[in-house]
């Protein structure tokens, strides 16, 4: 994957739309991606699978991700960032509708297309921002766009559920596919303006997809700079925070604790709200401070006692305690991203920064696929859901812990 070309935004295409544009197009392939987790109880049962299947389901969709991340780099300079966004939105709505089938396998390869369409968001998003935003407001603005995200989750939290519980499911599926739809078309004057930096020549068949070079690329370009492994190790614990609970928090609060499907989409919609106000709260505090591997490293810590709150919470308090914890787990756990990619902008060697940038989406997209998988397979083991979520706690802060000093150590040395 190319390094972003630096320049001036096109007159056609200033910061502040092309902000909006990613934004627009992040919040509504979040809705698409959401969609199955938040009502995951009504799909397994409709498949006739165990409700800890969601897990499955959520690692493959993040498995389809991965996969775009490895190879998916020449597409976006053959086609354009706001067209290989468009391609992506395009396949969401796609996997909406193989998983209207009910039938396990459809589902499972719809995960998988969801996936793959939530691809491009990170580096179609982080190259179109590159090129236009004001450097020394990068983390706030990326972590505005990365905010779409939350406030994806919390419409597709919030409108989902009562739609499926009024009308059914497939049309709450439906319903997100045609939010979907309307970005695609809404961002298609913008385009023009945005993708004036392609490659023609670019080849994008399955031998340069696929060659040593390009598979080798993310992963070589972490070794750029003594930094990048142990900062990509925080990642890797948030992503297991956010990808567990993610995954099996609307799940967990029907199924062993008796919600009804709107009120844990509720609460799923508060840990979102927490995400959203942390982006944008927490990228400021690092704008403003000049120190962001320390606040991410308080965060991490955070996040993990938020999380143990959490599981001992839902087995005894009433439900606002258990959204407030669950909007302190969004807040430290899920709010992370911006800031680390602005951070990868400033660590990582100019000539390899979307190369590293891809890399450590990759782990972290690697992460969300093994770490809901593990949970699973722990409850199925141990028909509890409160070990495993005291398990991802644990994890958080012990990597907080033990990274600590190499992490501010290095930051030092490169500052």
């Amino acid at each position: 994957m190319s390094a972003p070309h630096a320049g001036p935004a096109s007159p056609r295409a200033p910061w502040v739309l092309v902000l909006a544009a990613t934004f627009g197009m992040q919040v509504a392939i979040m809705i698409a991606a959401q969609a199955i987790p938040v009502i995951g109880p009504l799909l397994t049962e409709e498949a006739g699978l165990a409700p800890e299947t969601i897990g499955y389901l959520t690692g493959t969709a993040h498995l389809g991700t991965v996969l775009y991340l490895l190879v998916g780099g020449p597409v976006i300079l053959r086609f354009g960032a706001v067209r290989t966004l468009q391609i992506g939105a395009a396949a969401a709505v796609c996997a909406l509708l193989l998983a209207t089938s009910g039938l396990a396998a459809l589902l499972f390869l719809g995960a998988f297309v969801l996936g793959l369409g939530n691809g491009p968001t990170v580096p179609a998003g982080s190259r179109i921002l590159a090129r236009t935003v004001p450097p020394e407001h990068r983390s706030l603005i990326f972590s505005v766009k990365q905010a779409g995200a939350p406030l994806g989750g919390i419409l597709s939290a919030m409108a989902l559920p009562p739609v499926a519980i009024l009308f059914g499911w497939r049309p709450a599926l439906l319903l997100a596919a045609l939010i979907v739809l309307g970005a695609i078309a809404a961002v298609q004057p913008l385009r023009a303006g945005l993708d004036t930096d392609l490659d023609g020549s670019r080849r994008i068949g399955l031998r340069a997809l696929l060659s040593p070079r390009n598979l080798a690329g993310p992963f070589t370009a972490l070794r750029s700079a003594p930094v990048l492994l142990p900062f990509c190790g925080m990642a890797i614990a948030f992503s297991v925070v956010q990808g567990c609970f993610f995954a099996f928090t609307v799940t967990l609060l029907t199924t062993a604790h008796g919600y009804s499907l709107a009120e844990a989409g509720t609460v799923f919609a508060c840990m979102q709200a927490g995400g959203f106000a942390g982006r944008i709260g927490l990228s400021w505090l690092a704008d403003r401070t000049g120190a962001a591997i320390a606040i991410l490293l308080m965060m991490l810590g955070a996040a993990g006692v938020a999380a143990a709150v959490f599981a001992v919470a839902a087995n005894v308090a009433p439900m606002p305690v258990v959204a407030l914890a669950a909007a302190a787990v969004g807040m430290t756990g899920t709010a992370f991203q911006g800031i680390m990619l602005a951070e990868m902008a400033r660590l990582a060697p100019p000539d390899r920064l979307a190369e590293a940038t891809a890399g450590a989406a990759l782990l972290g997209f690697l992460t969300y696929f093994a770490a809901p998988a593990a949970f699973a397979y722990v409850v199925r083991l141990s028909g509890d859901w409160t070990l495993p979520m005291l398990i991802v706690a644990a994890q958080a802060v012990v990597t907080a812990v033990l990274l600590a000093p190499r992490l501010l150590r290095e930051a030092r040395a490169a500052a």
